[in-house]
């Protein structure tokens, strides 16, 4: 998002970045499925790339958002990539009015295929205007672009391909063979940057990590060089993107559209390249792939606020549905973050789990301060990222994190087969603060106020701190606590509680002034 100003001017500075979102399962092709259902992959059941456990034809598209949002009275598009394997003779899938779909096998920057909702082929060139990314765009700006006053509201999907690799049209030198292709306007703009040396990349000492990680060598060399070519490549590729949010943007602005559109900016995984001696990939534990990119702006949401609640790709879909105020045909998992676009200060206790069903598999949970992993050949890893952020250093053995790998196990339990509302594992607390009565009269109303903490999860809270109209009231123990408040004065009290398992939550309780008379 460095090399992105336009978007982050355009959504992040109007409206929310969410600064903790998480792909639970980072891999294309079940991501995408995810942002199509609402639900995690153990769900949808799309658990790889390609066939037969992922791609297209994996995808139940009989009740998926599309539809959905039709039946709602919904106009919807898609343009770009979509699942892996996706083939012309698949035809438009279901629920799509309007349709630009990238199909395989494709050079994915140019010489791509794109089929439309006639079912007719567009086969692009190499001309610096068939770039893949910026045909889209134009397709995209077209739709916004001829929208009147009487159409219905309109859903609209983009899906770039960048920065992902493809089948690059140069011949040697820089962004060449199976890199990502920046458009010839940005080719060579990031040439020489390094790959960005975070504590974790080429990690000195890799044995608190699983037997797969360990045999790993430090990236060095020609693939070393190899690796930070595409690192350039991909920062490149992304200045297209960028421009073309700009566009959109400006699209509805100019049909007058844009106060009355959310716009959703986000990515399907994250990429690891050199980070704990992987040279690159995804569908793995660790946070550069774990995270993705999330900026929204619309109809009431906080101007250039950050918010630093978990929130999970299964929330999108269940956003755009409470948007809609459309009815999904299945059950789904995520849940809509609408409430926080307004107030992105509270903190609800998220916990997301998190899965991969490749060879190296695993499932786990990430909440506001772990991760916690089961990998499918036993070995467990489990990191503090308060302590360290870069995941150094697993101390899934050390006795001072026991409760809390215990709190871990059990929930990532709780969540691996999750479905619906069960994947919702928020704490279940309340925060009681009232008036005491008077010394002498039952009836009366005190200055002194007393504050607790009640709730089935109460004995599961690690530590709880206070603040009243800002002002610190400092802890707050197994015991109730109690201080003055003038009579007539009414306030706010805000708790923010911390869990064994480090999930964060706030809880909010009103002290009414007393009755006069």
């Amino acid at each position: 998002m460095r090399v992105m100003p336009r978007t982050r001017r355009l959504l992040g500075k109007r409206g929310v970045t969410f600064a903790n979102a998480l792909a639970s399962y980072p891999l294309c092709c079940p991501s995408r499925a995810t942002f199509l259902t609402g639900q995690y992959a153990h769900n949808h059941d799309v658990i790889d790339n390609r066939p037969p456990e992922g791609g297209y034809e994996k995808l139940d598209a009989s009740e998926y958002l599309p539809i959905w949002l039709k039946r709602s009275g919904y106009l919807t598009a898609h343009i770009g990539k979509y699942l892996n394997d996706y083939m012309e003779e698949d035809g438009v899938p279901p629920g799509w009015d309007r349709w630009f779909g990238m199909v395989e096998p494709a050079a994915r920057y140019f010489k791509a295929k794109f089929l439309d909702e006639n079912g007719e082929l567009h086969e692009l060139g190499t001309r610096p205007e068939d770039y893949s990314t910026d045909v889209m765009t134009r397709k995209a700006v077209e739709l916004i672009s001829q929208r009147g006053p009487e159409d219905p509201p309109f859903y609209l999907s983009v899906g770039y391909v960048a920065p992902h690799v493809g089948k690059s049209q140069l011949s040697g030198g820089h962004c060449s063979g199976k890199g990502p292709e920046p458009a010839p306007r940005h080719l060579g703009r990031f040439r020489g940057r390094p790959i960005p040396r975070t504590p974790a990349f080429n990690e000195s000492d890799v044995s608190d990590k699983p037997r797969v990680i360990q045999k790993l060598e430090p990236l060095a060399g020609s693939k070393l060089r190899e690796k930070t070519d595409k690192y350039q490549c991909r920062l490149e590729t992304l200045l297209a993107v960028d421009e073309s949010v700009e566009r959109i943007v400006r699209a509805l602005r100019e049909v007058g559209e844009l106060r009355n559109t959310y716009v959703i900016f986000v990515s399907d995984n994250g990429f690891v390249q050199g980070d704990h001696r992987i040279e690159g990939g995804k569908a793995v534990p660790y946070e550069n792939s774990l995270r993705i990119p999330l900026l929204i702006r619309g109809p009431g949401v906080a101007r250039g606020a950050v918010a630093r609640d978990l929130v999970s790709n299964a929330d999108i879909p269940a956003t755009v549905l409470d948007i809609a105020q459309a009815e999904a045909g299945l059950s789904v998992d995520g849940t809509s973050i609408l409430d926080m676009l307004a107030r992105p200060s509270e903190l609800r206790g998220r916990a997301i789990p998190i899965e991969s069903y490749r060879e190296d598999g695993f499932h786990g949970v990430r909440t506001d301060r772990y991760t916690y992993v089961e990998r499918h050949t036993g070995e467990v890893e489990l990191y503090d990222l308060r302590a360290d952020p870069f995941q150094l250093e697993s101390v899934h053995d050390d006795p001072q994190y026991a409760a809390a790998r215990e709190a871990l196990a059990e929930l990532t339990a709780q969540l691996e087969e999750c479905a619906g509302e069960d994947c919702e594992r928020r704490p279940r607390l309340e925060l009681d603060a009232r008036r005491r009565s008077g010394r002498t009269d039952e009836s009366a109303c005190s200055e002194q106020v007393s504050i607790a903490l009640t709730g089935a999860d109460a004995e599961a809270v690690a530590e709880v701190r206070l603040t009243l109209a800002g002002r610190s009231l400092g802890p707050l123990g197994r015991s109730p606590r109690e201080f003055e408040l003038d009579p007539s004065s009414r306030a706010r009290v805000r708790a923010n509680v911390e869990m064994i398992d480090g999930r964060l939550v706030t809880l909010v309780a009103d002290v009414p002034a007393c009755e006069a008379g």
